[in-house]
């Protein structure tokens, strides 16, 4: 014991540095998903492997929501061409619902595009794809897909999530969750977005039931990838890496308590958001790529004046950088990158009226003059929707007796906007009414007010 004691540091070094290096490998090795993990400290974004040996490691999935028809893009109907102008059958039109079409003036309308095959498939593409068309045998196109729904939303849902539902698990997270995220210092799910917002919004990336960690998170273009990512001034970083251990080592009691998942979420969050502090400001630094690659990507492409209703800012810019940037991601380990190029439809309006009824939620505007009736949303998005007007009001959420009146104040088009609201209790519950209060400004625009999307779309 004495000799033992006896040992210089030196000695000590000497004599267990096989044990720290095996110490050091065992590390590593867990964290590459190599060796079992304690199930007290597994990290629920570890890589998992998968029953069959995948042929594919990530997955660029492009949403491009507001682009032109399939009927004018790859899926020709020339019996749809020969039917043009001509009314449908009251078979066809039989459990059909439509938004903002009435059903006896619904006419069939082909496409005027011309088609042609290409590569050795013989696959058939328009004249809006002629490169995309040359490389027609490298491509998997799939024609067999349908869907009754007829809004933005819930067909966007169905597109993210398999049905057009609230709740669900969206594409990236079911990966996610199944086979866990090849990188420590990114998320294993991304989301890319250019234009002004998709119909959707963050419901397209949402997790549903699973834990929250399986979300996926909006990394911004430029500036920093995520708000508040970066220390504030003043906090080192050996400061703040002694505070996440404490709030570990707090978190970690409760989650054997509780056991509950989104406990493990957050534990995982706040190590994750630690890493990408170094990890997320490299990724989104192009300085290293080539000017060819640049050039091939089209991240300096001139801008298009006009553009379409989803245009904001540097649109096709931001989504040619945005298609590097997933390129970069996958290169780093993340498992499902997802670009929105965001084209939301736009309804706007000099007043709108929410109006609750026993059996529906009727909402109608007023453009020009002319009042028009929204097809008619869920009844339950009735309370929601009048609450948040209400609460973007500044007017009082708990009283539900007497009227009130309040003002919004918005900015549109770098305009400011003043919005009259009125709300009168009825026997069904609260309406409200909108007014701008100087209609040659502009129309209101039902999007700035962030409303539930099934009203939006509807």
């Amino acid at each position: 014991m004495h000799d033992f004691l006896a040992e210089s540091r030196r000695d000590f070094l000497t004599s267990s540095a096989c044990g720290l290096g095996a110490a050091g490998l065992a590390s590593i090795l867990a964290d590459d998903g190599l060796l079992a993990q304690d199930p007290k400290s597994t990290n629920p974004l570890a890589s998992r492997s998968s029953h069959r040996e995948p042929r594919a490691k990530s997955c660029i999935f492009i949403f491009m929501a507001g682009a032109p028809s399939q009927l004018d893009l790859f899926d020709p109907k020339p019996k749809l061409n020969q039917l043009t102008g001509q009314p449908m059958s009251d078979e066809q039109l039989k459990d059909v619902r439509f938004a903002f079409i009435k059903k006896d003036s619904v006419r069939l309308l082909g496409s005027k595009r011309k088609f042609q095959p290409y590569g050795e498939c013989g696959t058939e593409f328009s004249d809006y794809l002629p490169h995309i068309g040359s490389c027609a045998d490298d491509l998997i196109l799939v024609r067999s897909l349908y869907s009754q729904q007829f809004n933005h939303h819930p067909g966007q849902l169905l597109m993210q999530c398999g049905r057009g539902t609230f709740g669900l698990p969206t594409m990236g997270s079911w990966i996610n969750y199944g086979l866990g995220s090849e990188t420590r210092d990114l998320p294993g799910y991304v989301v890319l977005t250019s234009g002004r917002g998709s119909s959707g919004g963050a419901t397209l990336w949402q997790s549903g039931f699973l834990p929250s960690v399986y979300a996926g998170v909006r990394f911004r273009g430029t500036g920093e990838p995520i708000l508040n990512l970066s220390n504030p001034s003043g906090l080192p970083p050996q400061l703040q890496r002694k505070g996440l251990d404490v709030l570990r080592q707090v978190n970690g009691q409760r989650l054997e308590v509780q056991r509950d998942p989104e406990i493990a979420s957050r534990i995982a969050s706040y190590e994750l958001a630690y890493r990408m502090q170094t990890a997320a400001p490299e990724l989104i630094d192009l300085s290293s790529e080539t000017r060819a690659t640049r050039d091939m990507y089209g991240v300096d492409r001139k801008e298009i004046r006009k553009g379409g209703r989803g245009k904001a800012g540097n649109t096709y810019q931001d989504f040619a950088r945005n298609c590097l940037l997933a390129r970069r991601l996958v290169e780093r380990g993340v498992r499902f990158v997802n670009l929105v190029l965001q084209t939301a439809v736009k309804a706007e309006a000099s007043d709108v009226h929410f109006e609750p009824f026993e059996d529906q939620f009727r909402i109608r505007y007023r453009v020009d003059g002319a009042l028009y009736e929204m097809a008619p949303p869920p009844k339950n998005l009735s309370i929601p929707v009048i609450s948040r007007i209400k609460v973007i009001a500044d007017l009082n959420i708990a009283e539900h007796r007497i009227p009130q009146d309040g003002r919004i104040k918005l900015t549109i088009a770098g305009r400011p906007i003043d919005l009259r609201v009125s709300t009168l209790p009825t026997q069904f519950g609260e309406s409200v009414v909108l007014r701008v209060l100087d209609k040659s400004v502009v129309n209101l625009d039902l999007e700035s007010l962030s409303l539930p999307e099934d009203v939006k779309s509807s």
